[in-house]
């Protein structure tokens, strides 16, 4: 989990530093996008935003929740969120540009699907995530 300053940050800079934030990630294109993230953001924060996308992607696909929680090792809460926040179409406009390209969003999920179905490997090192290589 990512870690805060105990030093409390006044409640309207925070809200401009978030637009700011909005706004610049926004503007940037694909190419520049994944750098910026990168950068940005702790690997327990790429990993955090990558399994909340994927659960989004799963439950607008029609799984539960529970397998979404098991698969993704994400907590029954967070997915209940997530579908909640669904239902709320408050990710209308993140599936619909997932969905642009057709091509890429099948073999996403048919990774999901893959997971979901063998489950992720358990040993370690380099070679654990080769069935998502697969192309």
């Amino acid at each position: 989990m990512a870690r805060i300053s105990k030093q409390k940050l006044n409640d309207k800079v925070a809200k401009e530093i978030w637009q700011q934030l909005k706004e610049t990630v926004g503007r940037l294109s694909g190419d520049q996008s994944g750098p910026f993230l990168e950068g940005l953001l702790g690997k327990n924060e790429q990993i955090m935003l990558a399994k909340r996308l994927a659960a989004i992607v799963l439950i607008h696909e029609g799984h539960s929740d529970y397998a979404i929680a098991h698969t993704l090792k994400i907590s029954s809460a967070t997915a209940g969120k997530l579908r909640a926040n669904y239902q709320s179409e408050q990710y209308k406009k993140v599936i619909s540009g997932i969905k642009k390209n057709k091509a890429d969003y099948a073999a996403f999920v048919d990774d999901l699907i893959d997971i979901i179905h063998l489950g992720l490997p358990r040993y370690a090192g380099p070679g654990r995530w080769k069935l998502l290589n697969k192309k």
